[in-house]
């Protein structure tokens, strides 16, 4: 933070007003040997590829997300980026300028001269190829990338992940300035807000669906479904229980194979039944037995994630939101749905666990 200097001195006064300049919510730092990438006379120019990002991303979270600043700063090594939001950082990788990264089975990858690495995005093996080297790596099948379109894709998930932090005050106001202007859903918002609900408590409703990748695209659905629920609960966690249930057919439709089933993970009925007891009486799931959940759960993901398949979760309508809270912070990735949640003609395979 930076002293703010008295006008008419050039001494520092004596008492000291300290204030901070609203801080970029997504930075990205380049070592020096990834600078040419700032040139906007580039092609493609990095600039113009993330407002395109941008405008992909509003289509699909439902809001325009921050703008994000790149910063020349040491990182190293030299071909290193480091992806920062709310000034943490929580990415980071390394690009060559001069190769192309190949994405291919390991069989594939063996036949191919390069640097090993990990792709920064998915944790999968890949290499840094040569670019003489394109022709030979596209005949055996590797999907190749560009240097700028690795950024691209990392930068685009850690907006997708850390949607609900970077949904501020000022983008909700944006947002909700835009659906007033539109005459269907312009008289929802102003039965909405601020009574029953204040901005602030909507705002909440909106991050807790972003936490779990829920767009805010349908907004006559989230905006219908809260003014129907605010007179029965101010509380934004069975706000946000209610919302879903409302948005049940997109959010289901985000996770069906190609047979347009679900496959999901389910607790033993006597643990779920424990967990909905323990509910009603209000009472916190035991230490214990949330350790032997997660340990059984975390087998369980470890081995879908590594077939390429996205684990789901599937519990009963008062447990999911307690099941969330016990995996998010070991199992970000497990995607907890109720079963109110799913539409009667979607097939669902139940592995009990």
């Amino acid at each position: 933070m930076q002293p703010v200097e008295s006008p008419s001195s050039g001494k520092r006064p004596e008492s000291v007003v300290y204030c901070r300049l609203p801080s970029d919510k997504i930075a990205v730092f380049f070592g020096r040997d990834l600078l040419p990438l700032l040139d906007p006379s580039g092609d493609p120019s990095l600039l113009d590829s993330v407002a395109q990002m941008r405008e992909h991303l509003a289509a699909e979270l439902g809001f325009l997300c921050p703008g994000v600043r790149f910063r020349d700063t040491e990182v190293e090594p030299s071909h290193g980026y480091r992806i920062e939001v709310q000034e943490s950082a929580v990415a980071e990788g390394v690009v060559y300028l001069d190769r192309l990264l190949a994405l291919g089975s390991p069989e594939q990858l063996a036949l191919l001269d390069g640097l090993a690495c990990t792709d920064p995005t998915y944790g999968v093996p890949c290499l840094w190829i040569a670019r003489d080297l394109q022709e030979e790596a596209e005949g055996l099948g590797c999907l190749l990338v560009e240097p700028i379109g690795v950024i691209l894709t990392h930068l685009t998930e850690v907006i997708r992940s850390h949607a609900a932090e970077l949904l501020g005050r000022g983008e909700v106001d944006v947002l909700l300035d835009t659906v007033k202007k539109n005459k269907t859903l312009g008289g929802l918002v102003k039965q909405l807000i601020p009574d029953p609900l204040p901005v602030y408590e909507v705002q909440e409703v909106f991050r807790n669906l972003l936490k779990e990748r829920v767009s805010l695209r349908d907004m006559a659905s989230i905006l219908e479904a809260l003014i129907e629920k605010a007179p029965l609960t101010k509380d934004p966690e069975r706000l946000t229980e209610f919302v879903r249930a409302a948005l049940s057919d997109s959010i289901c439709q985000e996770y069906l194979d190609n047979q347009g089933a679900i496959n999901a993970l389910v607790l033993e009925p006597d643990v779920e039944q424990s967990i909905e007891t323990l509910l009603r009486k209000f009472l916190p799931i035991p230490s214990e037995m949330g350790r032997e959940i997660l340990q059984t759960l975390s087998e369980q993901v470890e081995t879908l994630s590594q077939q390429g398949i996205q684990p789901i979760l599937l519990s009963s309508a008062p447990a999911r939101p307690v099941l969330r809270k016990l995996t998010e912070p070991s199992l970000p990735n497990l995607v907890v749905l109720s079963r109110s949640e799913i539409p009667p003609e979607i097939v669902v395979n139940c592995i009990f666990r």
